[in-house]
């Protein structure tokens, strides 16, 4: 059976510490010797797994860790990224790829700015290679190693073709990068960005009060983390560490780094899926996402049919139903424009927005100027009605005139007029 990333990090502590036990029974005395003596940070990080890595910078210390593609992390395996379809998700990158030039890339720091105070202390980068996730974890365990972290990382894991996928990357975690090569007079990397932040606010933001990871986790993948540190204590275990020397103190952030590499993995999978209509959202909100995704990309029937599901689906709401009609109104005829535009009016009777669309159609379009100035009429009395139902409530006596117009109502206000304009002269 598949293990967990936690069984995986705890067994390969457990077998490098049984390593480090000597075959031969020690004498009392040198055993109490051997208690009393302090571990050095390098027995320490010896202990948690991390080998020294030598660079022309110096050396830094690094963790490999390799997880079977058959775990499970949350509703998800990471092998299904195996057979994932890119092809529309690299509309996103602006570029086609592979499972193989992926990079999973998260970083923990002492603070949440990009500029020079903010550090980058641990480099969490993942990929996928054969049958296993693999991770490898840089731990910047003194200031003056950070750039023989930087070195290593580059040249060993975000070669000229890799993708970088992150959550938050492009305006956090990549910039970072940057500026701390800069800072130690290395070259920068340019390399395609993946960031599932921005679709997964796209795609569930109507759903999640936040869109942070965590929340994507629990509400998405439906994965939910045991005893993990809250990122915010990160940096307080970090300086600890620095004073202590004992890795015990950022285990607990080793971790949760790693825990967030491993979400990236099945977060693009679970992308991809709904990209790919291979899994159908039941939110109207997701499947507007899509269609405008399909409407951007010139793919005017995918679009036209996630449109439709959205409007067909049980939470669907004004939003929905507005952003199907101007898809009508730039895609289908003036008359398939008009029905929708009805439809909408008839289903949100607070709503002026498909009134007022349903005017434009029948005055410049269809050349309706009955049916327009109809459309306008309700229209404005929607917004009298609005606004008498908003001072109702007030004291007695208030005056129901109501505010001068609105620019939404002098602008109805002036098409009924032109529309008059015009009837009177096709009347002549």
């Amino acid at each position: 059976m598949a293990r967990s990333l936690l069984d995986k990090l705890k067994s390969l502590e457990q077998s490098v510490r049984a390593r480090t036990v000597p075959e031969e029974p020690m004498p009392a005395t040198s055993v109490n010797q051997f208690a009393q003596s302090p571990v050095s940070g390098a027995q320490s990080l010896l202990l948690a797994g991390f080998e020294q890595v030598d660079t022309p910078y110096g050396a830094c210390w690094r963790r490999q860790t390799a997880i079977d593609l058959l775990t499970r992390h949350g509703e998800r395996v990471f092998a299904e990224i195996l057979n994932a379809d890119f092809a529309v998700l690299a509309n996103l990158v602006g570029t086609t790829f592979s499972v193989s030039q992926l990079r999973f890339y998260d970083v923990e720091t002492n603070g949440l700015g990009t500029g020079a105070g903010t550090f980058p202390f641990l480099h969490t980068i993942g990929s996928v290679q054969a049958d296993e996730l693999c991770l490898t974890q840089f731990l910047v365990d003194d200031y003056d190693a950070e750039a023989a972290v930087l070195f290593s990382l580059g040249e060993e894991h975000l070669q000229d073709d890799t993708v970088i996928v992150t959550f938050n990357g492009k305006s956090f975690d990549w910039p970072l990068l940057q500026n701390r090569r800069l800072l130690h007079r290395l070259p920068p990397l340019q390399r395609p960005q993946l960031d599932l932040l921005h679709p997964s606010r796209r795609l569930w933001r109507h759903q999640l009060s936040r869109v942070t990871l965590a929340n994507v986790e629990s509400h998405v993948l439906g994965f939910q983390r045991v005893n993990d540190l809250p990122g915010s204590e990160a940096p307080t275990r970090y300086f600890r560490y620095l004073e202590t020397k004992d890795v015990d103190e950022i285990a607990p952030v080793l971790q949760h780094n790693a825990m967030d590499v491993c979400s990236l993995v099945v977060l693009q999978v679970v992308i991809t899926c709904l990209l790919n209509g291979e899994t159908v959202p039941t939110s109207a909100a997701t499947h507007v996402a899509l269609a405008s995704w399909y409407d951007a990309w010139d793919n005017v029937q995918a679009a036209g049919a996630a449109y439709q599901n959205a409007v067909a689906a049980a939470d669907a709401d004004w939003h929905a139903h507005f952003k199907y009609g101007l898809f009508l109104k730039r895609h289908a005829d003036a008359a398939e424009a008009a029905d929708w535009w009805r439809i909408a009016a008839e289903r949100f009777p607070k709503h002026v927005e498909p009134l007022v669309e349903l005017a434009k159609c029948y005055e410049h379009r269809l050349r309706l100027l009955s049916e327009a100035e109809m459309a306008v009429e309700e229209a404005l009395r929607r917004i009298v009605n609005t606004t008498n139902s908003l001072l109702l409530p007030h004291r007695v006596g208030v005056s129901l005139e109501g505010p001068p117009d609105s620019p939404l109502e002098a602008a109805l206000k002036h098409r009924l007029h032109r529309i008059k304009q015009k009837q009177a002269r096709q009347s002549h």
